[in-house]
């Protein structure tokens, strides 16, 4: 777990390292990859409501989640996801870390995921600079290649130089309002009606990356 800073909203999402060719109606292997955040609790997290989202077959593509860890309580076919608490971005790459993770070639070998998307530097912002973390989220960039890619992030709003670094680091688009303090579960990681607020606006990114030639 991160150190105490409250997280602010997620951007709207933004999409990166699309793949030639729009990815055909029909099935598609989603997975959530990330920290505490995409681990998620109350109904799993933003994943709970993406899963309603995705039931629904939205843009006509029929979606499940993957990944090599799964969270029970969510519906069958949406409860996995890769990543895990503590988390920072050298560890989703090599393994290892606060989840003692495996890594990320093992994890899109087992999973085979279509698009994927990634919530992952808050942690290594709280004890680097973003000079340092933007060249390690690019080298996890093109591990991921070829498949498409929505980034995501959680904004830290206690620490002024943190939010800006996020920002700048992420490319995200305007916080979805998650900044209100009634929304956190504790100093660190939203309640249901923090990750309600900022799971919506990765609904537009997923379908975009999927549609991009």
């Amino acid at each position: 777990m991160p150190p105490a800073g409250r997280p602010g909203g997620g951007g709207t999402g933004r999409v990166i390292v699309p793949r030639s060719g729009g990815f055909p109606i029909g099935p598609v292997k989603l997975m959530p990859f990330g920290d505490s955040i995409t681990e998620g609790d109350f109904n799993g997290g933003y994943r709970g409501a993406l899963a309603t989202w995705a039931a629904g077959n939205p843009g006509g593509y029929s979606f499940s989640f993957v990944g090599p860890y799964n969270w029970a309580s969510l519906p069958a076919g949406y409860q996995n996801y890769a990543g895990g608490p503590g988390s920072k971005v050298e560890d989703l790459q090599n393994g290892g870390g606060a989840s003692s993770l495996d890594p990320v070639a093992t994890v899109l070998a087992a999973s085979t995921p279509d698009l994927i998307v990634l919530m992952i530097g808050i942690n290594n912002l709280f004890s680097e600079d973003a000079s340092t973390v933007s060249p390690k989220i690019a080298s996890l960039l093109a591990a991921l290649r070829p498949r498409r890619t929505v980034l995501q992030t959680v904004l830290d709003n206690q620490d002024s130089s943190v939010h800006t670094q996020v920002v700048a680091l992420y490319d995200a688009y305007t916080a979805l309002g998650v900044y209100n303090g009634t929304n956190y579960q504790d100093a660190t990681h939203p309640n249901a009606t923090g990750y309600a607020l900022f799971e919506p606006g990765l609904h537009a990114p997923i379908l975009s990356a999927l549609a991009l030639s």
